[in-house]
């Protein structure tokens, strides 16, 4: 497996982009791209690892060849700062959202990523876009917005299936569980959700964090989720409630009350034994 990084020179004038093998930890590959001095640290990685796209404060997306260093596509969005680009799994296309200095069109956009052909745009958010993520499987796009929500979409039709709902400030976050049946969402509010992916019902609602949060992810087993925030903490939460019941025994000696049930492991009502006794009278 292989991790990309970039980082700028000559005054935001070009990027460098060096590739890791994550278990040598050797470099694999370093290039120079010419990007626009209006880059922004929005980018993304193909999943073949062949191409990376900028977002940049100029309104446009650039797609580069990191074998060669050539510029393979511009794409122009609408707004003046493009917020978040990702390649949908498979690789064949983007999605992009972008910000008016002065407003917005409150919109994303899917594009073809090897011709730039703009294939859907997805309206409905009342506020600018801010957060993407594809679907494990490419056919869902999640967009969070300034307006408190996120929304679930079809890639393939552009249509709405649900709005998450229930944060109180800006959703920056969101991330789909690998096995595709939950998705996650950070906010402003310092909370983060978990919702199921198939209905958009909330599931639970974590807290802890002192300020903001910036970023959210799963772990590869889908047991974890890692939240960071401008408080500068990250925290990892346990999502499985045997995983849970296993740390609850390492701090209490006795059973659960349905109280606590209800707060921590978000279950009505408590599993049976919760915490056996391992001795304890």
């Amino acid at each position: 497996m292989t991790l990309s990084t970039s980082g700028t020179l000559g005054g935001a004038r070009s990027a460098v982009v060096k590739t890791w093998d994550i278990t040598s930890g050797k470099q694999v590959l370093a290039v120079s791209l010419p990007v626009s001095p209006d880059a922004t640290n929005w980018n993304a990685v193909s999943p073949d690892g062949t191409r990376m796209a900028f977002g940049q404060s100029n309104g446009t997306a650039t797609v580069w060849d990191l074998a060669t260093g050539h510029l393979l596509l511009t794409l122009r969005e609408s707004g003046d700062i493009v917020t978040d680009i990702e390649f949908a799994p498979d690789g064949t296309r983007l999605a992009t959202a972008s910000i008016y200095c002065g407003g917005s069109d409150n919109m994303a956009r899917i594009w073809d990523a090897k011709t730039g052909d703009l294939l859907v745009t997805l309206s409905g958010h009342t506020q600018p876009v801010v957060g993407l993520a594809f679907s494990p499987d490419g056919s869902r796009l999640a967009t969070t917005s300034q307006d408190s929500t996120a929304k679930i979409w079809d890639v393939r039709t552009g249509g709405e299936l649900f709005t998450l709902s229930g944060h109180t400030s800006t959703v920056f976050g969101v991330a789909f569980s690998h096995d595709g049946t939950r998705i996650a969402t950070a906010s402003y509010d310092a909370t983060a959700k978990l919702w199921d992916a198939s209905t958009g019902k909330e599931l639970l609602t974590l807290y802890g964090h002192t300020k903001g949060l910036d970023g959210i992810a799963f772990t590869p087993d889908d047991a974890r989720l890692i939240t960071s925030s401008e408080d500068g903490t990250v925290h990892i939460c346990l999502l499985r409630i045997e995983d849970l019941i296993e740390l609850a025994r390492t701090r209490l000696t006795r059973t659960w009350t349905t109280a606590e049930c209800q707060k921590f492991l978000h279950v009505e009502p408590c599993p049976a034994d919760p915490l056996p006794s391992a001795g304890v009278p």
